[in-house]
């Protein structure tokens, strides 16, 4: 991992709640996340601190928590074709990175848009690239106040995952929002920077609100997916007090032990 990263206060806690929950939690009789060979000269890494280091990745990525330990197979999608366009996307993750090829997502509300794109960013680390998670409110907010250090998170990123980019305030008179939305799309997209997107908007919507330039730069660089379906969003609510009542997330499962065997871990220093 890079040494010199800088985590904000609550990214930092829960980092530390995190090494607790895997590194130190961990039965492999391992010493502070290594397994010591026979010589007790050399020592492999144990599947504790492969997953902590996983899991710090997804911290400085903002990928939301909520979707870290949520299972692609699980996830219901319609219409069946998405589901083998974004198994497709995956498999041919790296040639869509050095091609700078994107894919959007459009959709209603709990259909799923999030959670892919939060699939998309797990991959990516497990590769070995740089993710950001972001709202697009979040980013209109840090082009307003000028904040250099988020804006340098997001255009440093080399996967970016731009969330909701229908949502952002826009205040009457005003065309803040859309120019600074265009001007992210006018440098980041033909300079074959990777952002996948996830939207309430029709195509129809984009190119009314974003104006036709920028919606021909994303036909061109990035395909889009109209996922259908009902909100998920009722199910998920009744399901509230059984997440309440049930233990809490074991960062040592299989799921996190089966992800980890093909992280890229000499790129995450």
């Amino acid at each position: 991992m890079a040494e010199d990263r800088e985590y904000s206060k609550s990214e930092a806690t829960l980092i530390y709640s995190l090494f607790d929950k895997t590194i130190s939690s961990c039965d492999q009789n391992c010493f502070d996340g290594w397994i010591l060979k026979k010589d007790m000269l050399e020592a492999n890494m144990c599947s504790c601190r492969k997953i902590f280091l996983f899991l710090k990745e997804l911290v400085y990525a903002r990928i939301p928590r909520e979707y870290w330990h949520l299972e692609f197979e699980d996830l219901e999608l319609a219409p069946p074709h998405i589901r083998l366009l974004f198994l497709k996307y995956l498999k041919n993750y790296d040639i869509a990175v050095d091609k700078g090829l994107s894919i959007g997502f459009i959709g209603n509300n709990g259909v799923g848009k999030t959670f892919l794109l939060s699939e998309l960013g797990k991959e990516a680390i497990l590769r070995g690239y740089k993710v950001i998670y972001v709202t697009t409110q979040d980013y209109i907010s840090y082009k307003m106040v000028d904040d250099k250090y988020n804006i340098g998170r997001v255009h440093d990123a080399d996967i970016i995952l731009l969330d909701e980019i229908d949502k952002p305030y826009r205040k009457k008179g005003s065309d803040y929002v859309l120019s600074s939305l265009e001007n992210f799309f006018r440098n980041t997209l033909p300079k074959n920077k990777i952002v996948n997107i996830a939207t309430n908007w029709k195509e129809e919507d984009i190119k009314r609100e974003l104006g036709r330039s920028i919606y021909s730069i994303m036909l061109r660089k990035m395909k889009l997916l109209h996922i259908l379906g009902k909100d998920k969003s009722r199910d998920i609510n009744m399901e509230w007090e059984n997440s309440l009542m049930n233990s809490e997330v074991n960062y040592l499962s299989d799921y996190f032990k089966k992800s980890v065997k093909r992280m890229k871990f000499e790129q995450h220093r």
